[in-house]
């Protein structure tokens, strides 16, 4: 979302354009949960051959910076990246103070290293709402009540290849939803990586 600091009318709209959609698909099933979390996972687990989690790190790392520059913290350790971003919106007779959680398990073998990323967030909204204390999250849930979905899992790898293997092109929010409507298609959209507020879109120079 660019540029990232956006006018309090604009800041406003995304806000309530993004809660609506995420809460207004249709209640899944047990066994529709189960199957949306096997498609999300099947995106958001991937491997990376010949690549050890020390040579992804800095990829990583550039990639959460072209994300939002200025207001992101990251810390490794465990074999696990932690990243949170801050951010502050306000409208009329209230305002937001939220972070977006990261965690991002990298899991070595003798071939290659498997990055699994997850995504959530925490806000506090209202008038005399207070800040979001937690710097960290553990334990991110990928099933229905992720903010990434499969077009966010997608756009991650996709950027990381690029940065890490120099494979393919760089793909901006733009590009990767092209054509897309989160009603319609919601798991194809990048909701989590594109449309959350403060995010940049920043390409790698």
């Amino acid at each position: 979302m660019t540029p990232k600091r956006m006018g309090l009318i604009a800041a406003s709209i995304a806000l309530i354009t993004t809660l609506s959609a995420c809460g207004a698909h249709k209640q899944l099933s047990l066994v529709g949960k189960a199957e949306l979390r096997t498609m999300r996972e099947a995106v958001a687990d991937q491997f990376y051959a010949k690549k050890s989690a020390q040579e992804i790190l800095p990829a990583l790392e550039k990639l959460f910076r072209l994300m939002d520059q200025d207001d992101i913290t990251m810390e490794y350790r465990n074999n696990r990246l932690y990243v949170s971003r801050y951010y502050t919106m306000y409208a009329v007779f209230a305002v937001s103070f939220g972070r977006q959680y990261y965690t991002v398990d990298l899991r070595e073998n003798e071939a290659g290293t498997v990055v699994a990323v997850r995504s959530t967030i925490s806000d506090n909204t209202g008038m005399f709402a207070s800040p979001v204390t937690q710097l960290y999250a553990e334990n991110i849930d990928i099933g229905d009540s992720s903010i990434f979905y499969i077009g966010d899992f997608k756009l991650f790898h996709q950027r990381l290849r690029y940065l890490s293997e120099n494979e393919g092109e760089w793909l901006t929010c733009d590009n990767a939803n092209h054509g897309k409507s989160i009603r319609a298609d919601r798991e194809a959209y990048a909701l989590g990586m594109c449309e959350m507020i403060g995010l940049d879109d920043n390409s790698p120079t």
